[in-house]
């Protein structure tokens, strides 16, 4: 059933050296999961002791519903966009805008953060960079342009430095943690629930902290106008990618607590430094501090290719300023990649600028919430675009867990607090000016 619906509709087979294979696609996926959030999750987690675990729990099920519902929306078509071009076809242009426009916002401010984490873990190895706010800004810059240009060569450019970060930030992770086995004390987790509020409300609190390690797992099918074979590897990619990441980060969170008792893990500003050193020794610290800095680089190529399709994808319906569809000799939508690009190099200039870090941790926590209701819209729209007779018959079972991952989805927009909600309200409302112009000229 790969119907025709608008213009970013089909299937992409003309230049497979142009497009990524299977386990780049999987690369991407778990490279924009595993960034630099899962080297604070210990310390944020460990307040919750044991019952983190049930947390986890909570989130890797949330996960796998989700990415089950943008597996089975792959397998029915091949779309530019995804998430964005799902909601367009199921719900028209006006809700299909209204997603993009939150969604577009959350890639380059997520940007700007991962090339400002980049920068944190150097300064544990380059101490000028924590005492000149100047050389920390302009390095974030550095690495943030230095990954547009290796995205500007070419979606396999990008997909080869995904594998590669992809390899080299969870190795070290897993033969940490394989060596730190016999360093687990069962005793760091008693009491399972040492934070005495009611087991249900510390296992909600638990998961929406883990919830941040999980998001872009929709990944594949935002990139899927550059996956070779969509209808097949988009699927594969999302569900191999999200299982393999959630898996990964919830194994080596809860190890981490065990190593090193979670009184000293929550006062850490560098959990798995911590970690290292107790099964390392002295330089464990360092062996940390460049993974970390390889992680959020690796997540930073990834979203960065992330912040170019999006703006395309609209731009070829319509629903975006027409230079933002155009390619270079690359088949790269260049003009995209740079205005995000540009737009997140203001937000790091503003990061660095000292008063508005407050604005940007803000910003960051919003992008968060504004990836959230994308979610919730592709559950609804998987409701209406699996049909019973299509190539993912829509069973009683599948409609089952689609309410699942909606509900999911509107549990932890709840979890995001009433203020933030109400700022992703205005931040939906901000984008009726853009496109009441684009409509005009349209």
């Amino acid at each position: 059933m790969n119907e025709t619906a608008g213009h970013n509709t089909g299937s992409n087979t003309g230049n497979n050296k142009r497009l990524l294979t299977l386990p780049m696609a999987v690369a991407l996926v778990m490279g924009n999961m595993i960034g630099s959030g899962i080297f604070l999750l210990p310390a944020t987690l460990a307040p919750y002791g044991g019952i983190s675990i049930l947390g986890w729990v909570v989130t890797g099920g949330g996960a796998i519903l989700l990415a089950l519902t943008f597996a089975w929306l792959g397998r029915t078509r091949a779309v530019k966009g995804g998430i964005y071009a799902y909601v367009r076809i199921a719900f028209g242009e006006t809700a299909g805008f209204a997603v993009a426009w939150c969604y577009w916002i959350s890639i380059w401010v997520s940007v700007a953060a991962l090339a400002t984490a980049v920068v944190s873990y150097l300064s544990a190895l380059v101490p000028v960079l924590q005492q000149s706010s100047l050389l920390a800004g302009a390095t974030a810059l550095t690495v943030l342009w230095a990954l547009t240009l290796v995205n500007l060569r070419g979606v396999r450019s990008a997909g080869n430095m995904q594998m590669l970060t992809c390899l080299l930030k969870t190795a070290p992770l897993v033969i940490l943690m394989l060596m730190g086995i016999s360093y687990i004390e069962p005793a760091n987790f008693v009491p399972f629930n040492p934070t005495g509020q009611p087991v249900l409300q510390a296992t909600n609190a638990a998961a929406t902290l883990a919830l941040w390690s999980m998001l872009g797992l929709e990944s594949a099918a935002v990139a899927s106008a550059r996956v070779g074979d969509p209808i097949r590897n988009v699927a594969k990619a999302t569900l191999i990618g999200t299982a393999l990441a959630a898996a990964l980060t919830a194994v080596i969170c809860t190890a981490a607590m065990g190593i090193v008792p979670p009184s000293v893990l929550a006062q850490s500003n560098a959990p798995f430094a911590d970690v290292a050193a107790v099964v390392w020794g002295g330089s464990g610290a360092v062996v940390m501090a460049v993974t970390g800095a390889i992680s959020a680089f690796g997540a930073l190529n990834g979203w960065i290719l992330l912040q170019g399709q999006l703006p395309q994808a609209m731009a070829q319906d319509g629903l975006f300023p027409a230079f933002a569809g155009r390619e270079n000799s690359s088949g790269v939508p260049a003009n995209s990649l740079v205005i995000g690009s540009a737009l997140a190099s203001l937000m790091i200039i503003f990061n660095y600028s000292g008063p508005l870090i407050s604005v940007f941790t803000f910003l960051t926590l919003l992008a968060t919430l504004a990836t959230l209701v994308p979610y919730l819209f592709a559950a609804f729209a998987a409701f209406r675009l699996l049909r019973p007779d299509g190539p993912v018959p829509l069973t009683p079972f599948r409609k089952l867990l689609l309410a699942g991952a909606a509900g999911y989805s509107l549990w932890t927009i709840y979890g995001s607090g009433t203020e933030t909600v109400l700022w992703g309200v205005a931040l939906l409302f901000s984008g009726i000016p853009v496109y009441a112009w684009i409509r005009r000229n349209k």
